[in-house]
């Protein structure tokens, strides 16, 4: 896998930006990150944020070690996150499957989404993923975005997420 990042030149430099995997101290960074995602997302108008649940959700993800988090640091604030999980229940090998991206909307024109994608599709090599699926269902207008930087990665649209609001009984018709 070829993960060399091509020079692009951006409005701001992110070679100050410290990409690591996530500890368990930092679920609250991600949680307040996880927050300004909802909020910023369609996910706000029908369902309720809690940030204390998610802190403590991330915080078993980490210590459990089955859902990597990359972080970006710009100092002392989380401006990117990128996190997966593996799935090999009915394969031989695992499929990678991307739970959420994120990268806050000052750093959207850089080069850092690309920096933590390239990151993650090494790890996901290592562990042995056959593959990495990135599902997108933020609704977000920079969700065009991520789909032109995946699809650089050599990514294709391979199906359709649909969300249905459950509402009242289902009688079969």
């Amino acid at each position: 896998m070829n993960i060399a990042l091509r020079h692009v030149r951006r409005s701001t430099d992110t070679s100050h930006i410290e990409i690591r995997a996530a500890t368990v101290d930092d679920a609250p960074e991600i949680a307040r990150l996880f927050g300004e995602y909802f909020h910023a997302t369609q996910w706000q108008y029908l369902l309720t944020y809690d940030e204390a649940k998610t802190t403590k959700r991330v915080r078993e993800l980490i210590e459990g070690r089955k859902t990597p988090h990359l972080l970006a640091w710009d100092r002392d604030k989380v401006v990117g996150i990128l996190s997966w999980h593996y799935d090999c229940q009915y394969v031989a090998e695992p499929i990678a499957v991307m739970d959420e991206t994120y990268v806050d909307p000052e750093y959207r024109q850089t080069d850092l989404g690309r920096k933590m994608v390239a990151i993650a599709l090494y790890f996901a090599k290592l562990d042995n993923a056959a593959v990495f699926n990135f599902p997108i269902a933020s609704g977000l207008p920079s969700t065009r975005t991520l789909v032109n930087l995946l699809k650089k990665f050599g990514g294709e649209i391979c199906g359709v997420i649909v969300r249905c609001k459950p509402q009242g009984d289902y009688d079969g018709r």
